[in-house]
């Protein structure tokens, strides 16, 4: 108890509802710890009772959770004098105290909304703070890598669920292009083997303080290889610039989340960092790099339907992107967006620890502000030459669709390129593209998601298509 009588209470009635019922035993996981309970349901009493302890604790003890990041920020600007335009190389401190403020203040208003719970979230914070502190400490040791240019890069924007990551590795596939690896991604260039890289990789995306089941529901529907290309938001949760993410369970129209979606300033140090990285892993100081990556004919090619919340920011620091967009049916956005939330809620929450229909409309919001904001973008720069695909065309005609983007860009689409192509998807199976779940499972009806935005947004890019 914090002294007023909680404690007892809430921990007895957190005992009821969520220890597992004798038909949950049966059908469970089948691998039981020594008492007989499904280690599954070990681990979601693992994080029902930090949670709690987050709940009953005082301020000191909410705090502590975040101790460690605040401990790393310290350490990571303590000798930011020793960097060489330092300014250029890294955010602002006093910018990345604030937002962590800010979002240890929202997981304490909306702490059982959090589908990864306080601690996880710290965990987050911390590991993603660790790769701000991997390129400092390179650009401390090579400050002439800050000279490197990164030239027209193909940048992958869309809702999501709309097929970006299909296409990512398809068009990370060509010789000639540099591709943001997960394994690079969770890498420290002046530490790290590609063995121990490919290890982190298993670590950061194994959430044992939030669920062991986590991981598997997460790469069940977006797989999470070492070799693969990802998001480049993997890199920039520090920066909070992703809500959808980092808040997916909270009221995606609160006071908190609309602060992150509107924070102009939090995008541009994060696409700003975004181009370091790229620095750091186009250059022959970088001992993981491969010499052929670090020339300068090669391009690179990221993606993060999030960028799509702030396009114009994206473009004043990466001038010369080559922007490419998917689209896909909005309703069928949502459906698969909020299944896909859901599979990752799920394992670390019971039922009635979330409301489906939340996630559902989080869903919704956050897609009609994407799908408001490319519309928009779209009609004020009517003379630029982006490529706009459909989920349709992707899956049914991949190479095809490779194909019309080099050729609108004036790129060469080799045979050598053209034969990686072919084999990769002759032998690849076929990415996840959908969760089988209906609107009505979210308690939601084609009106509850179809707002004048949403309209727009299918008029405009898939109808007809």
């Amino acid at each position: 108890s914090d002294g007023d009588g909680r404690g007892k209470l809430l921990l007895a009635t957190v005992s009821v509802l969520y220890w597992p019922s004798p038909a949950k035993r049966k059908t469970a996981v089948t691998m039981t710890s020594k008492k007989g309970l499904p280690m599954q349901h070990w681990g979601e009493m693992r994080c029902h009772i930090r949670m709690l302890n987050w709940l009953l604790g005082s301020e000191a003890r909410r705090k502590a959770d975040f101790a460690e990041p605040r401990k790393r920020l310290d350490e990571m600007y303590a000798g930011l004098s020793e960097v060489k335009d330092a300014e250029a190389a890294l955010p602002k401190k006093e910018r990345l105290l604030e937002m962590m403020n800010y979002f240890e203040e929202a997981l304490n208003k909306y702490m059982f909304q959090s589908f990864i719970g306080a601690k996880g979230a710290a965990i987050f914070v911390d590991r993603s703070l660790e790769k701000i502190q991997w390129a400092y400490e390179f650009f401390r040791k090579y400050p002439r890598a800050l000279e490197k240019k990164i030239e027209k890069p193909i940048i992958i924007l869309g809702l999501h669920r709309t097929g970006s990551t299909t296409l990512q590795r398809l068009l990370s596939l060509d010789p000639s292009a540099n591709e943001m690896n997960l394994w690079k991604i969770c890498a420290d260039p002046l530490n790290d083997t590609y063995k121990s890289a490919c290890t982190r990789v298993l670590d950061h995306f194994t959430f044992d303080a939030v669920s062991p089941s986590f991981q598997k529901a997460l790469v069940d529907y977006h797989p999470m290889l070492p070799d693969l290309p990802d998001e480049d938001v993997m890199i920039l949760f520090p920066f909070f610039c992703m809500p959808e993410d980092h808040m997916m369970n909270f009221p995606a129209d609160s006071e908190h989340v609309q602060r992150f979606m509107n924070d102009v300033q939090q995008r541009k140090d994060a696409f700003k960092f975004v181009r370091q990285w790229m620095k750091m892993w186009s250059v022959k100081e970088n001992p993981l790099v491969k010499p052929e990556e670090t020339e300068e004919t090669r391009h690179w090619v990221i993606k993060n339907p999030s960028h799509g919340y702030a396009i114009k920011e994206l473009l004043e620091e990466f001038p010369d992107a080559r922007l490419v967009f998917t689209h896909r049916k909005f309703a069928d956005c949502i459906k698969s967006m909020a299944g896909l939330k859901l599979v990752c809620v799920a394992p670390v929450t019971e039922p009635s620890m979330f409301d489906s229909h939340l996630i559902g409309m989080n869903a919704t919001i956050f897609e009609q502000i994407l799908a408001r904001r490319t519309v928009e973008f779209v009609k004020e720069h009517p003379s630029r030459d982006d490529v706009h695909v459909t989920h349709k065309k992707i899956m049914a005609d991949p190479i095809g669709t490779v194909r019309d983007i080099y050729e609108q860009f004036g790129m060469p689409f080799t045979e050598e390129y053209h034969q990686i192509l072919k084999e990769f998807v002759a032998g690849s199976p076929p990415v996840p593209s959908a969760v089988k779940k209906s609107l009505s499972h979210f308690g939601l009806t084609v009106d509850d998601v179809m707002n004048a935005d949403a309209a727009a947004y299918d008029a405009m890019f898939v109808d007809g298509k």
